[in-house]
């Protein structure tokens, strides 16, 4: 039987003005941490066909809504968070992969590449099929409607910042063990964007799932997690 997750609240130092900093959190098992961190604009509950399965190996579990995302810690006025399509955004940009020559037809459509997933949503073509069940959507929605997505994008926009700050980040090579999942459909993330990847990690192991785009952690969760079990099984169990 899968290990069932609870979701809690982790109360943590505050900061930038946020005395009651908290991450909205899933966890599952005990034993060594296994820390699943989301991008944008996801969730930690994109974790959820992980989590469970990482817990039955003897792993304790942990997936945050990141700070400025669903019940976490969300810096600034939340009326200040001005998002208004949300249902639309989350409907188009959360599903299956679609072939890249429709993704680029549509990129190119005006004459120039326009990779921007929110401008004029409403009138975005659906490409591929929806990725989540009609729950998993109605909490998408829920969480995004309540935040906004400036928290998420805000990550973006201090990151000349944060390379400031952290100078050692994706320059200094890595001499841990690392496990990289690609998906040969992600037209954001292209598998040989990666080629250099060998030489950042001594210690590297990489794999790239097929018919699967962004969202590969779900989409093909089978896949993914057949890779990434017996990875951390061997490496840490």
């Amino acid at each position: 039987m899968t290990s069932q997750a609870t979701l809690t609240d982790i109360a943590l130092p505050g900061r930038a003005q946020d005395p009651n900093f908290h991450l909205s959190t899933y966890q599952a098992g005990s034993g060594p941490a296994v820390v699943f961190v989301h991008g944008f604009p996801d969730l930690a509950l994109g974790w959820h066909k992980q989590l469970g399965a990482v817990a039955d190996l003897g792993f304790h579990a942990i997936a945050p809504d990141m700070r400025g995302y669903g019940g976490s810690s969300c810096p600034h006025p939340i009326e200040a968070y001005m998002d208004q399509h949300v249902r639309s955004i989350v409907s188009k940009i959360m599903r299956t992969a679609p072939p890249l020559e429709e993704v680029f037809a549509v990129a190119f459509a005006d004459g120039k590449l326009n990779m921007n997933p929110f401008l004029n949503i409403e009138n975005a073509p659906d490409l591929g099929d929806p990725l989540m069940s009609g729950e998993d959507f109605e909490h998408y929605v829920a969480a995004f409607t309540r935040t906004g997505f400036r928290g998420g994008i805000n990550w973006y926009r201090n990151i000349d910042n944060n390379g400031a700050a952290h100078p050692d980040v994706g320059v200094v090579p890595l001499d841990i063990p690392c496990l990289m999942l690609m998906a040969d459909l992600d037209p954001a993330l292209r598998p040989e964007f990666a080629t250099d990847m060998p030489e950042r990690c001594s210690d590297l192991k990489m794999h790239v799932i097929e018919s699967a785009g962004h969202w590969v952690n779900r989409e093909q969760a089978d896949a993914f997690n057949s890779h990434l079990l017996p990875w951390l099984q061997q490496r840490f169990g």
